[in-house]
């Protein structure tokens, strides 16, 4: 855990858990977002486990999973949450809950090896492609906008988005599978 860490076992608690935070932080927000749809309360169950970890930041064993240890926490806060401020609006109950956000923890402790497969299938594209991929997904122009700029089909470049989304899905399958 600690390799890709900006810290050593003897940082200081305030300097590892900054780090750990920050290293994890958007992905224990998207984890509370996928449970807690309403952004505001997701911002409110935030902060209320960055205090919780902050607090409880001594019981945590630096050689275990953070992310782990905090989507912990973002569970508890959020069933909380569900049971004193809306318990009325909750759609799934207890159970239900439960089995929804083990599975999205499981989701999202696979997250790496499929970035890292992404990463790596995308290097495989041709250059061409590699460029389409990073003005739509990383640049967020719009399919209609690719074409003209390309002087090409709107429904031309769909059908070469299709090809590229489709080596990339069996490209990472073959990646996670080895």
């Amino acid at each position: 855990m600690l390799k890709d860490m900006a810290f050593s076992k003897q940082s200081p608690p305030n300097e590892q858990f900054t780090c750990l935070l920050l290293s994890h932080q958007k992905r224990i927000y998207n984890f509370i977002l996928t449970l807690v749809p309403n952004a505001s309360d997701a911002d409110d169950i935030m902060q209320e486990t960055v205090l919780v970890m902050c607090r409880k930041f001594d019981e945590f064993s630096i050689d275990t999973n953070f992310t782990a240890w905090a989507f912990q926490i973002a569970r508890f806060n959020i069933i909380k949450f569900r049971r004193n401020k809306h318990q009325h609006f909750s759609l799934l109950s207890d159970e239900a809950f439960e089995k929804v956000s083990n599975e999205i923890e499981r989701n999202h402790n696979n997250i790496d090896e499929h970035l890292a497969a992404l990463q790596h299938c995308l290097e495989k594209l041709n250059k061409n492609d590699r460029e389409l991929v990073s003005l739509h997904y990383e640049k967020g122009l719009k399919i209609n906008s690719i074409a003209e700029k390309y002087d090409r089909s709107t429904q031309g470049l769909y059908k070469v988005f299709s090809r590229i989304n489709n080596l990339l899905r069996l490209c990472i399958k073959q990646a996670i599978v080895r």
